[in-house]
């Protein structure tokens, strides 16, 4: 059976469309980083299909209330370096975030980045601000998602929670992105966990449960509570369980009579 048909955690690979809840979700997918499919070591994987892979430098695995995620650690300079991606018209980046301390959580250089304070989301494109405020006020230590949209009129609107709020000005720009966790590769590192992340090249619009249904493949690992979830071994068995596919009819063994 091909790989195409079945896939494993150890492969990387992600389901076909037609196996999603959502295969509208699938279009224009540039990258998938599903942390809460397991950890893959030294290794951030891309399971799009599309091999984005990305390189901690720094981060620890650890288990957390939403399956495995990324440790960072701010006095550590710790990141994920990713290939670089660029984005001249409509994108989105959506990710789940559990902020130690409020900071920037991702970037390329100090003209692209996204820095979050407790009511206050600023979204820098080629050196142009957008500043969207939030009310009530984020907090630290709970699961926060994200999703940072630019449409086809270069409007930026930040969902948090499923709250909207678009800048009222436009910010045209190319956004450049290839680090996670800090504004860049040397300033601005984070203190919190970031879990799974996507990136579109189009202007979607997910719900925290669009996200968990597309980036978490409809798996079916339980998430813990943080201290007393999965251990890392039950969720690779249980993604494992997942990503095992029964054999086709015609391959299946023939007893003797």
């Amino acid at each position: 059976m091909s790989d195409l048909y079945h896939p494993s955690w150890q492969q990387g690979f992600a389901r076909y469309a037609g196996e999603s809840e959502d295969p509208s979700a699938w279009k224009g997918l540039a990258a998938h980083y599903a942390t809460s499919l397991g950890p893959t070591g030294l290794t951030l994987r891309d399971v799009s299909g599309r091999h984005k892979h990305g390189t901690p430098v720094g981060p620890t695995w650890v288990m957390s209330e939403r399956g495995s995620v990324l440790n960072y650690v701010a006095a550590s300079e710790q990141y994920v370096q990713l290939p670089a991606f660029s984005f001249a018209g409509p994108f989105t980046i959506a990710m789940w975030v559990r902020f130690g301390a409020f900071g920037f959580i991702a970037g390329a250089n100090n003209n692209n980045y996204i820095s979050v304070a407790a009511g206050l989301v600023i979204f820098k494109i080629a050196g142009v601000n957008s500043v969207l405020d939030f009310a009530p006020a984020l907090s630290t230590g709970t699961w926060c998602h994200f999703a940072f949209v630019r449409d086809a009129n270069d409007l930026i609107t930040t969902y948090v929670d499923g709250r909207a709020q678009t800048d009222t000005d436009t910010n045209g720009g190319t956004w450049e992105f290839s680090v996670l966790g800090a504004k860049h590769t040397g300033s601005g590192w984070l203190d919190g966990l970031i879990g799974d992340v996507a990136l579109w090249s189009r202007a979607a619009v997910p719900s925290a449960k669009q996200i968990d249904d597309m980036l978490r493949l409809r798996s079916q690992v339980p998430l813990g509570v943080a201290g007393a979830g999965p251990t890392t071994a039950e969720l690779f068995a249980a993604t494992q369980a997942q990503y095992t596919m029964p054999p086709k009819p015609h391959l299946e063994a023939i007893p003797y009579s």
